[in-house]
């Protein structure tokens, strides 16, 4: 309003000259109530600004509102008029070219150029942006607060004036927006974290907006039905009024809480039991019935899987001070969104005027995309095109560079249609053509598809350089043969291998012909020859990642090198001199993924074979003093080096979990990776031809997670 304040000097100081450009009437109607309405809002905002300056949590601004609603009625009187205003307005343009030439092309404070046109709709939006803003403080205001009652009367008002409204804002908001249409540049089903809860949001991006909404039928979000009016705008900001990083008046970024690793597992062994299932009563008389209720099984099941598995904070900043925040399942989609938010900052010039109208019109259009993500119609696939087990990814040059640069590789694979961070390679020295040749064995369940994102080491820290991904071939393309990718990306290519192990094939737990072995020899026997309480490359692991790798995120999660992991093993198993010297030179993740092997490699599992089904019984007592009794006598029994090394394990991952906040492994995570490992028995060979030995894993594994949790958290 202070641009048309201007403008509207420069006109009157022009009537008192021997040719006026507009008559005393087109000035008046052109600028009705103007002047004034500048005044209320400066008035306003000024003594807004002083109270912010010197603010108590006493506070109150109840007297501000109420002067806003007492003055109300001039954005009445000035939209009674806005029709015939435009109506001189076009006139003016049309008879006098002068005033057309100023009219079509007004010098902003930012730089920018705008229409009359646009400014004059300025009061009229400003009331829309008041009435959400005024919405917004509601929601956070206690119904008992001083400002309550005031604030809901001011909404109400501007509520009730606006319904009144059938104005359209103008087309052009500046200049450079006359050529451009508003259009949809990227939408995503995202998980809001809002008043400390997951909610389900639609955001999208368009190239002058963000908007986040939500659906009305919460019953149906997942189906493909399409329903009049179903999304409700739930925020939206201009993208010249976001940020990607703090202002200094931001709030805090919230705490959020993250999902546990054994909630994840229970969602997949329900979704391992419908696709039993479906495989079961495949061909039978009601098959087509049953399908149908599989599949809506599904659709439930995604709308809790995409809830519960992102746990990335991407954060967006208004100018004004408030945070929002998203939720994303992997960095690779931080990345994505960053980019495409970043892109479109840089390419919009103009700030819109939206009203409700407008944003409803938006909302219509959203009906042609319901597709919540991939995840859907990875459920509803056969199984045979996914990978789970052992995935062995190579990772081995890039090319295409035009200078020498650092580069690492982060690894993520799927889950169902959801992300996660598996591996990372070290930095490569400054080349043209980086050659990594570096191997990670990948634990994957449902797995349809790799992605690597390349990081640039600039003094020290990782920058994103690039990113890309492949689909892997269907399980037994794969299956014990290696296949060759070319990951495409913008500026670069890389080159990946991957080989597929089945799962039933992961946990051999063979007896090694090596009698003076360390790997797949009997736990008590190693221990009786080197004469420790524990085995040594048990301590030696242990004592090497409280060293370094504590604060190191996803220690255990995220896997090492194999060649390296091969390496150190075969170090151990030729009881090579410097052992412990090589083992401070390796990456702690493969030291990490050494003591795991370790166990797994065991012929029989640390908690022995005729413990293990007493502690899956005891597991389902209900009696709390009586389960804990029960675990503590069952692990009592285990033969003394068993023991040690139990309470070692239990003692570190303790320490582990405590440094959380940095490493992201709680206790729970912790018992995710270590409860197969340490409990899980070698499963016979007539077992892995069963087709329903998939839903019987699942079932050991979350018992074996379930009791290695329950003993770190109530007994130990």
């Amino acid at each position: 309003m202070e641009s048309v304040l201007t403008l509207m000097k420069v006109f009157s100081g022009n009537m008192n000259t021997s040719q006026p450009i507009l008559s005393s009437e087109d000035y008046s109607c052109l600028f009705y109530k103007i002047a004034e309405l500048c005044q209320i809002h400066q008035e306003f905002r000024n003594n807004l600004e002083a109270r912010l300056k010197n603010w108590t949590p006493d506070q109150t601004f109840s007297d501000l509102f109420q002067f806003l609603d007492k003055h109300m009625y001039l954005h009445e009187e000035y939209a009674s008029n806005y029709p015939r205003s435009i109506s001189v307005l076009e006139r003016c343009r049309r008879e006098i070219p002068q005033f057309n030439k100023i009219a079509t092309n007004i010098k902003m404070p930012t730089g920018e150029t705008a229409t009359l046109e646009s400014l004059l709709y300025g009061p009229l939006a400003r009331v829309t942006k008041m009435t959400l803003v005024i919405n917004d403080l509601l929601k956070h205001t206690p119904e008992v607060h001083t400002d309550y009652q005031v604030m809901k009367m001011l909404h109400s008002h501007s509520n009730e004036f606006l319904q009144k409204q059938t104005f359209e804002a103008p087309r052009e908001r500046t200049k450079s927006f006359k050529s451009r249409k508003r259009y949809l540049l990227k939408e995503s089903y995202l998980v809001e974290w809002n008043d400390g809860e997951r909610r389900l949001r639609h955001v999208l991006l368009w190239n002058d907006v963000i908007i986040c909404a939500a659906e009305k039928s919460t019953r149906t979000v997942f189906n493909q039905e399409k329903q009049k009016g179903q999304y409700e705008c739930k925020w939206c900001i201009p993208l010249t009024e976001i940020s990607l990083s703090a202002f200094d008046q931001s709030e805090g970024e919230p705490q959020v809480k993250l999902t546990g690793a054994e909630d994840l597992r229970k969602l997949k062994k329900e979704i391992s039991m419908i696709k039993t299932q479906v495989r079961r009563t495949s061909g039978q008389r009601n098959f087509k019935k049953n399908a149908n209720k599989h599949k809506k099984a599904l659709q439930e099941l995604e709308a809790h899987m995409v809830m519960a598995s992102p746990n990335l904070p991407f954060h967006l900043y208004h100018q004004h001070g408030k945070t929002y925040t998203l939720l994303m399942s992997s960095d690779y989609e931080r990345i994505e969104w960053n980019e495409a938010i970043s892109r479109a900052k840089r390419e919009c010039t103009f700030t819109p005027s939206l009203t409700s109208f407008h944003l409803e019109k938006i909302m219509a259009k959203c009906k042609r995309s319901r597709k919540v993500n991939a995840i859907g119609s990875f459920l509803l696939k056969d199984d045979e095109e996914s990978v789970s087990g052992i995935l062995k990814v190579i990772v081995k040059k890039a090319t295409g560079l035009t200078e020498p640069k650092s580069l690492c590789c982060a690894i993520e694979v799927d889950s169902y249609g959801m992300y996660s961070l598996m591996a990372r390679t070290s930095p490569m020295e400054a080349s043209l053509e980086p050659e990594w040749e570096k191997d990670f064995d990948l634990e994957v369940d449902g797995a349809r598809s790799i992605r690597i994102i390349c990081y640039e080491i600039i003094n020290g820290k990782s920058e994103f350089y690039d990113r890309g991904f492949t689909t892997l071939p269907k399980a037994k393309q794969m299956k014990d043969k290696s296949e060759d990718f070319v990951v495409k990306m913008e500026k670069i290519e890389i080159t990946i291998s991957a080989k597929y192990t089945c799962a039933t094939k992961t946990l051999k737990r063979v007896q090694s012909r090596k009698k003076l072995g360390v790997f797949g020899v009997r736990l008590q026997q190693v221990v009786a020859r080197e004469q420790f309480e524990i085995p040594h490359i048990v301590s030696l692991c242990i004592q090497e990642v409280e060293e370094r790798g504590l604060e190191e995120t996803g220690i255990y999660r995220i896997s090492g090198s194999s060649g390296d992991v091969t390496k150190l093993k075969n170090a151990f198993e030729n009881h090579h001199r410097s052992c412990e010297s090589i083992m401070k030179q390796t990456d702690i993740h493969a030291v990490a993924g050494l003591m795991k092997l370790y166990f797994r490699e065991l012929p029989e599992p640390l908690f022995t074979n005729i413990l293990y089904t007493k502690l899956v019984d005891a597991l389902t007592l209900t009696d709390q003093e009586t389960k804990s009794s029960t675990m503590r006598s069952l692990v009592d029994k285990l033969p003394e080096a068993n023991r040690s090394t139990v309470f070692a394990i239990f003692n570190h991952i303790k320490r582990v979990s405590e440094k959380q906040s940095s490493n992201k492994m709680s206790l729970q995570n912790m018992a995710t990776v270590f409860g197969p490992t340490l409990l899980g028995p070698a499963l016979s060979k007539s077992a892995s031809n069963d087709p329903l030995q998939s839903i019987v894993g699942m079932s050991d594994v979350m018992s074996q997670v379930g009791i290695l949790s329950y003993l770190l958290e109530h007994c130990y």
